[in-house]
């Protein structure tokens, strides 16, 4: 063994990858020790009548399949179900793990793992959807490759006739699997290196040939100098030895045992300076999303070399090290916003929201404010990368365990934490936290603004920089970025260039500055100098997840790649795209949303996009139904807004052809996500395809009945009713919605259109058509009482005065003004 390993091990990074040999000292339900590889094989050929010349098992196990039918899983049953785990089974399950894959098919680790383990125990077989990793290791994910013995009539993998279909089929855990080979040190053990599965497994990495970041292992009896030489190549180390002496070397080690909160402080040091909790695994849930802003947690990493041009002015958002470094310029916009912020102190419980243009530099200013506070003792400083669990809980334990007079909780997009914000305004459950949010000012006025109405302070805007802004740009752009273009002029030349730039944002002044090109140029040079279709695809891969602000997680994009036939590793494509792709440790991204933007809507065909959505999707289908109960919160976010129709509509330029048949080609892979019918419903409604709308918002029903389904489900069934030329079925389709709408009215609370307003227009509609004029204004006095009574009571929703006038003028004058 090596330290390599131990390290490893302690900080929660090593993946465990068990062959044959770690079952060894199992034993099956009758007493007899399990049988190895040799010993089933010459078993099978006996109970199929055949004749055993030392074959592999994986050949003997096609043969006998065709002779033993049904009674070849009642011997494998009998066999590897209700094993007795060995002595290192026990010993093994009692330290905490990242994740551990077998292809055994006993369930001899199983029951040390359900037994012995601090961790919650999630088996899956090849074939089961993908779940998320738990970042603080309270569970631990089984992966049985070639099956389980207690789950055998869901098929095992065997022979090579199973192998290939297995690898045709692209089981999710196998994409999986080879993604963590390629992030994540695995340790290979209990394998002769001839197991079938395992050749699969080394010839599926050999496109991954250097890419790891690290060295992956494995523990043999012995292996040639040949073999040896051959796993070099994959960055797989040989270590002579067994797994019973590598159990034995654990507990030299580690001890008798290493829990999940062991591993959890390992991986996220600044766990340590929150853990004053009663509960110290809840309390480390609370903080999954939750960066401290601290000198140890983010100023110490430094990725770029002191004279290398930095990413920041490449067009890039900026990184910590950046923030810390003072790579960008101290604007005077972060003057004003400290004396803002000071102005108000000391702080109860405020929310500021940062606004501007995208790429004016709102999350720099954000970043930047965060450092600044950080430094001084009255206050303690977080940031939010996604959003937590329970928003709530969490700035409520960020608060308690702050020993500072102050707090600083910053969100990067208001957008998507706008619900959280406002209930934890709402509670009164703060006293001294400063809520700072950026976002692009179209959004917020959309949305946040109505949200969070009388809930924030009077907003931070990050719009054009002065005269002497420029000055300081530019002595920052003369230590860390390109200078050869802005070198060869005068400093007064240098002012007027990066001003006259600055018309559009500054990031597209900073790139169009320094390469003298246009921000359009700029992009369609990127795009058009790269001449790989893969290449190109996985940038539309990015660009499209960028768009929405947020950053690719390894494994997602991985998985996105495989569904469309592309086996190389995301982090072999940034290298390749570096300039144009970026990666951190939350993901990878394209240099900024407005550089994403401009690739989706100008350069990349709608075709790639499509294909670039469809892989995206597809890697969320590996996850079980409904998607968005069993990702985290930031891919939730991500999987929502990539598979709404609005989104669809607009990134491929309205093309009914590529968008309906982006729905129409994921239909079984999302068949009980309600989510996914209900967006496809919405996307057939926007090409006027009626029928076929109501028929995808009646799945969405079926398939998950949450409130917004069946408020969509009742637009549609009154817009089918309108429609309609035969009065009865519309009569009949109007009271089903006004049945659904009268249910919700009490349930949602919308910034866009109550269940009211949507039963109000639409039944008038229906009845004026149907029955009679005189019949509809009747009907349409009776729903303006009600909207007018309850525009009153929330005037500050426009969309309530204007259904309430609608219905109103329509009652008195029969004109219908829609």
């Amino acid at each position: 063994m090596n330290n390599g390993i131990l390290e490893a091990i302690k900080k929660g990074e090593l993946i465990l990858f068990l062959g044959a040999g770690a079952s060894f000292g199992c034993t099956s339900s009758s007493g007899k020790a399990t049988k190895m590889p040799v010993e089933l094989a010459k078993t099978l050929a006996v109970a199929a009548g055949l004749e055993y010349h030392g074959e592999t098992l994986d050949v003997v196990y096609e043969a006998a399949q065709e002779k033993l039918g049904v009674r070849l899983n009642r011997i494998l049953e009998d066999e590897y179900r209700h094993t007795k785990p060995s002595r290192d089974y026990e010993i093994l399950s009692k330290y905490s793990w990242k994740r551990i894959y077998t292809i055994n098919i006993d369930d001899g680790l199983d029951h040390a793992l359900i037994r012995n383990s601090e961790q919650n125990i999630s088996k899956f077989i090849a074939s089961d959807p993908v779940e998320i990793e738990s970042r603080f290791f309270e569970k631990l994910q089984l992966v049985k490759l070639n099956g389980s013995a207690d789950q055998i009539n869901r098929g095992l993998i065997f022979s090579p006739s199973e192998y290939a279909r297995a690898a045709e089929s692209h089981n999710p855990w196998y994409s999986t699997c080879a993604s963590d080979f390629v992030r994540s040190p695995i340790l290979f053990i209990g394998t002769q290196l001839n197991e079938p599965l395992l050749k699969f497994h080394i010839e599926r990495y050999q496109a991954l040939s250097g890419e790891s970041p690290g060295v992956s292992y494995l523990i043999a009896k012995d292996a040639t100098p040949i073999q040896i030489q051959s796993l070099k190549k994959y960055k797989i180390e040989f270590i002579k030895g067994t797994f019973s002496e590598f159990v034995s070397w654990l507990k030299d080690n580690l001890g008798e045992s290493l829990s999940p909160m062991d591993l959890a402080y390992a991986s996220m040091p600044q766990l340590r300076e929150l853990k004053s909790s009663r509960d110290p695994e809840k309390f480390a849930g609370l903080f999954d999303a939750v960066l401290p802003i601290t000198k140890t947690s983010v100023g110490v990493n430094d990725a770029e070399g002191a004279n290398a041009i930095r990413d920041f002015y490449k067009g890039f958002k900026p990184g910590w090290s950046d923030i810390t470094k003072g790579v960008p310029a101290e604007l005077a916009i972060l003057g004003d916003a400290k004396s803002y912020i000071n102005s108000i102190c000391p702080v109860k419980s405020h929310f500021l929201p940062i606004l501007g243009p995208a790429g004016a530099g709102k999350t720099t200013l954000l970043m930047q404010l965060c450092w600044y506070y950080s430094q001084s003792s009255d206050w303690s400083v977080y940031f939010l990368d996604a959003e937590p669990v329970s928003f709530i809980e969490t700035l409520v334990e960020l608060e308690r365990t702050s020993a500072s007079p102050m707090v600083v909780v910053a969100v990067d997009n208001i957008e998507l934490m706008v619900e959280g914000i406002k209930h934890v305004l709402e509670s009164g459950r703060l006293t001294k936290t400063l809520i700072i949010g950026s976002e692009r000012e179209s959004t917020w006025n959309k949305r946040g603004r109505h949200v969070l109405a009388g809930l924030h302070l009077t907003p931070c805007r990050v719009s054009e920089f002065t005269h002497d802004d420029a000055s300081k740009i530019l002595e920052k752009l003369k230590l860390y970025g390109s200078w050869t273009r802005l070198g060869k002029m005068s400093h007064a030349e240098r002012i007027s260039e990066l001003v006259r730039r600055a018309r559009k944002q500054l990031l597209i002044a900073l790139m169009e500055a320094t390469l003298g090109r246009g921000f359009e140029q700029i992009i369609e040079s990127d795009y058009n100098g790269i001449t790989s279709s893969d290449e190109k695809l996985f940038l539309a891969i990015v660009a499209v997840i960028t768009d929405r602000r947020i950053e690719a997680p390894v494994p997602l994009l991985d998985r996105a790649l495989d569904k469309v036939g592309i086996l190389r590793r995301a982090v072999s494509y940034v290298d390749d795209l570096a300039g144009i792709v970026h990666m951190t440790s939350a993901g990878v991204s394209a240099r900024h949303p407005i550089y994403a933007r401009y690739l989706i809507d100008r350069v990349i065909d709608p075709s790639i996009t499509a294909k670039a959505i469809n892989g995206i999707l597809q890697a969320f289908s590996d996850y079980r139904a409904p998607v968005i109960q069993n990702v985290s919160k930031s891919e939730a976010a991500l999987y929502k807004s990539i598979i709404n129709h609005r989104f669809l509509f607009d990134v491929l330029k309205g093309s009914e052809a590529l968008t309906i048949n982006t729905y129409k080609n994921l239909e079984k892979k999302f068949e009980s996500d309600g989510l996914f019918w209900l967006q496809y419903g919405l996307s057939l409604r926007d090409f006027q395809r009626t029928d076929d709308a109501l028929d995808k918002l009646r799945i969405a029903r079926d398939a998950y009945p949450m409130p917004h389904t069946l408020h969509a489900l009742a637009q549609q069934l009154l817009k089918s009713a309108e429609e309609s030329s035969s009065r009865a079925v519309a009569l009949a389709l109007s009271e089903e919605a006004k049945e659904i709408l009268e249910g919700l009215d009490d349930v949602i609370s919308s910034d866009d259109t109550y269940p009211i307003v949507t039963l109000a227009e639409g039944h008038t509609k229906v009845i004026s058509k149907h029955v009679s004029e005189l019949e509809a204004r009747s009907l349409a006095n009776k729903y303006s009482l009600v909207l007018g009574i309850r525009s009153k009571a929330n005037p500050q929703h426009e969309r309530l005065r204007i259904a309430y006038e609608r219905l109103f003028n329509f009652a008195a004058t029969g004109i219908i003004n829609y």
